[in-house]
Formats: C-alpha cells, structure tokens, sequence
C-alpha cells in the first residue's frame, strides 16, 4: 500500500513569496532607471560616481537581507520578522512615490 503524503505550505509563505517578488521586481526594475537619472540631465553626475552609488544601493540591499535573516532567526522570530520587513517594504514603496509626487507639484 503506498502512503499519500500531502504537504501544505502556511499563510506565511505566501505573504512572504509577495513581499520577494515584489522586492525583486522593483530592484531590477529600478537599477536601470536609477543610473540612467543620475547620469541625465536631472542631476548629470558623472558615469564613475553614479556606479559607485549604484554599487553601494546594491551592497545596502544585500546587507539588508542578511540583517534581516540574522533579526528574524534570532532575535524577533520569524513572524514578527517578516510583518516589519513588510511594513517596511511599504513604507519605501510609498515614500518613492511620495517624493515622486513631490517633485512635479
């Protein structure tokens, strides 16, 4: 007789597979955009400083992920964790619109 297994995933997973895709897509999303406005017209750096910001946005992005993980498994709990990370993620997303808002009133 073979034995069904079935698996279930939680909730948690879901919430947390939306809050990597979306934090995904809006890093490939943005790292393109964000070096071809820092080279442009708008702030006109030059090529060589904006690679080195850009290289600093991306070791941010990395460190905070292992922060993140490191807060997460030892010290908040996983739960906790990913409602802050969630909380957080939001508040950059509306803040970028903010200011994106801002700069054409």
């Amino acid at each position: 007789m073979i034995k069904k297994i079935t698996q279930t995933h939680t909730k948690d997973i879901f919430l947390y597979a939306t809050s990597r895709a979306l934090e995904r897509t809006t890093f490939y999303g943005i790292r393109g955009v964000i070096i071809f406005y820092m080279i442009g017209e708008v702030i006109d750096m030059e090529r060589e400083d904006a690679l080195k910001l850009y290289g600093l946005l991306v070791a941010s992005f990395t460190f905070s992920q292992v922060f993140g993980a490191i807060l997460g498994d030892l010290i908040l709990g996983n739960r906790k964790a990913l409602f802050i990370g969630g909380v957080l993620n939001a508040l950059g997303r509306f803040a970028c619109v903010f200011l994106l808002f801002m700069d054409y009133t």
